[in-house]
């Protein structure tokens, strides 16, 4: 504290000239600092060197394969190429040295002074992939339910009549309820037992409302479209219905002035899968025992589109089988493999002088199980009275989705000798079940447009193969070298080795499997729906009279199953020491329900409440259900028995 001004005055000017001073300086510093940081920064000459490379030799063309000649014997043929076709148009050509080693020089080999050559191949791995997916939605969505205004069917009600559905549809089904194989021998059990069904399925019946077919042997192969063999499948783009085929990017989320829209429908419902395979292939083949073939579609729509509309002139009941679309689509197809460097490689004539054996003790397998289910109940109710200026109600737009994928690339031998069976059986089934009974009520003179239907029942499958397969009895020859291989003797035999199909090969990869090859792939998909909806729209009388912009939608639901199965492989010679067991089986049905719901009438059969039990699993309790639904709700600890034959486990 300063005691007077002329001493606080001397002192701030003091402080001010020593600042002023001390910048003064440090702008001299920083300067200096600037011009030397600048003189560092400037880039200097680069250095130059004269590099002086010299390089005697020219390089030559690669080689595309190794030639090794041991001393006094010829030099042998180059690895060849083994023709696959994915696909009827695009030829690939795979390579089959990249599945396992293979060596192409004349075996023994001659032993040198010190050192013996002892040539070995991997044997194949087995396969084995299980897949469960599941999706389920549970939306019972109620708007003003206590204004309805007409008597309501309980939640309950419904669902016994999508379970009657559910039953018929298993009274279809062809193939005996699987349960997943405990151990290898259950495999031959489950292949024999589809085959076994195969043989004895009988076609179903469709009722006078539905329809059936069923193809056996040569008339599978092709496309089948309902029942019906045609040159060309219908696409899926063009059968969905309109409220999902809209692409999102045109879709406004916006209501737009003097539109009134409303839907309680829009599911929508899917099971996909492929499956591709090349695991195990080779164009010539030995089999001990019996040779196992099956390809199998079986596709199933059940429906009930029964609806009720009232007042509109009336009550009227319809079913909208035109607007409804139930979908069978399969192809079944086969294409033969060509190799196109077939005269340069058996130019020489060269049959092979010996064979590398590798040895699996057992079964080998490659099984692929893939179960697919979808159980959707959405019925809803709602009163909905139009007022202002636009609106837009959703209660449905669910979605469920299982998709799965399998590539699956392994292993190529010139020669597979099999002591046990060969199994080769690939089975589809698919299903779909929709209850879509509304009830609707409107005013007398409503204007607007009403979709009650326009729904999707879509089944896809596909089976195709690549490698055609010849079956002849087997030679001499070949069953010495099953009697040779399973005593554990892999001496080469001098009949196989002579056999013109093996004409410009070296030595042969040669697998020998002790027990059986199974090669089993089982795709089986459940789409399962319940939207029968009981809407009161109503409008006030200018609304009504001016009702072309709403719209009221209860269907518009797309069910679909889509699967397919390609095995790739190449044209075979199979020698066989059995009986050749081959069949092909497609059946696709469509039964159509006109049951109607009846309000006030909770009548219903005991099988169909333990199947309610079953598929509600408890979502239908006392507390949850309003008291304005009236009736009594299943039990949630019902029997714990499986009257759906494990359709939806």
């Amino acid at each position: 504290m300063f005691r007077d001004a002329a001493n606080e005055i001397i002192t701030h000017f003091i402080g001010l000239f020593e600042l002023g001073t001390e910048a003064a300086r440090l702008r001299l510093a920083h300067e200096e600092f600037t011009y030397r940081k600048a003189l560092q920064d400037t880039p200097t000459d680069l250095m130059l060197v004269k590099v002086v490379v010299s390089a005697p030799f020219d390089p030559q063309e690669l080689p595309h394969s190794l030639r090794y000649a041991p001393s006094g014997q010829e030099s042998v043929a180059p690895l060849d190429y083994f023709p696959l076709h994915y696909g009827p148009l695009t030829p690939v050509y795979l390579y089959m040295p990249m599945f396992s080693p293979r060596w192409d020089a004349p075996l023994p080999l001659p032993p040198g002074p010190d050192m013996n050559y002892i040539i070995q191949i991997e044997p194949p791995s087995s396969l084995v992939a299980i897949l469960y997916q599941s999706g389920r939605i549970i939306d019972l969505d109620v708007m003003n339910g206590e204004d309805f205004g007409a008597p309501l069917v309980p939640f309950e009600h419904l669902n016994y009549q999508l379970a009657e559905l559910i039953l018929d549809a298993g009274a279809t089904q062809i193939f005996p309820t699987l349960e997943l194989p405990a151990d290898e021998a259950a495999l031959h059990t489950i292949a024999s037992d589809l085959f076994d069904a195969a043989q004895q399925a009988e076609l179903p019946d469709a009722g006078s409302a539905g329809s059936a077919a069923m193809f056996r042997g040569p008339e599978v192969s092709g496309l089948h479209e309902n029942g019906v063999s045609v040159e060309e499948l219908a696409k899926l783009d063009d059968a969905m219905p309109a409220l999902l085929a809209t692409p999102e990017d045109e879709a406004s989320e916006d209501p737009i002035e003097g539109v009134y829209d409303v839907s309680t429908g829009g599911n929508t419902l899917v099971n996909e899968v492929a499956l591709g395979s090349s695991w195990l292939v080779s164009p010539v083949m030995a089999v001990g025992g019996d040779a196992i073939s099956l390809a199998a579609i079986t596709q199933t729509n059940i429906w009930n589109d029964a609806d009720q509309i009232f007042g509109v002139g009336g009550m009227t009941h319809r079913i909208d089988a035109a607007a409804t679309q139930a979908m069978n689509l399969a192809s079944v197809t086969l294409v033969t493999t060509t190799d196109p460097e077939a005269s340069v490689v058996s130019a020489s004539g060269q049959l092979p002088s010996s064979w590398v054996v590798t040895r699996i003790d057992g079964n080998q397998i490659n099984f692929n199980w893939v179960q697919q289910s979808n159980f959707m109940l959405d019925h809803d109710i709602a009163s909905i009275t139009l007022q202002g200026r636009s609106s837009f109600i959703e209660f449905g737009g669910n979605m469920t989705l299982n998709s799965a994928l399998f590539t699956e690339m392994g292993f190529g031998y010139d020669l597979i000798v099999v002591g046990g069976n060969l199994i080769n059986v690939s089975v589809i089934q698919q299903t779909n079940i929709m209850f879509d009974g509304d009830i609707v009520y409107l005013n007398d003179s409503f204007g607007g447009a009403l979709s009650t239907g326009e729904n999707l029942l879509w089944n896809y499958a596909s089976i195709h193969a690549v490698g055609a397969k010849a079956y002849q009895p087997v030679t001499s020859d070949y069953q010495k070298a099953l009697d040779q291989l399973s005593n554990g003797n892999d001496d080469p035999v001098s009949g196989v080795l002579s056999d013109s199909l093996f004409a410009g090969l070296g030595a042969l990869r040669v697998l020998y499997i002790e027990g059986d090859l199974i090669n089993l792939q089982y795709i089986e998909q459940i789409n399962v729906l319940g939207d029968a909806d009981q809407v009161a729209f109503m409008a006030n009388e200018t609304l009504a009279l001016a009702g072309e912009g709403a719209t009221l939608t209860t269907g518009s639901n797309a069910l679909i199953n889509v699967a397919s199965i390609a095995e790739y492989g190449v044209d075979a010679q199979i020698y066989l020491g059995g009986d050749l067991y081959s069949d092909a089986l497609l059946v696709q049905a469509e039964l159509i329900s006109d049951d109607v719901i009846v309000a006030g009438d909770p009548a219903h059969s005991p099988l169909a409440s333990e199947a309610v039990v079953f598929l509600a699993d408890g979502f239908l309790s006392e507390d949850e259900v309003p008291e304005y639904f009236g009736g009594s709700t299943a039990a949630a600890d019902g029997p714990p028995s499986d009257p759906m034959q494990s359709m939806l486990s």
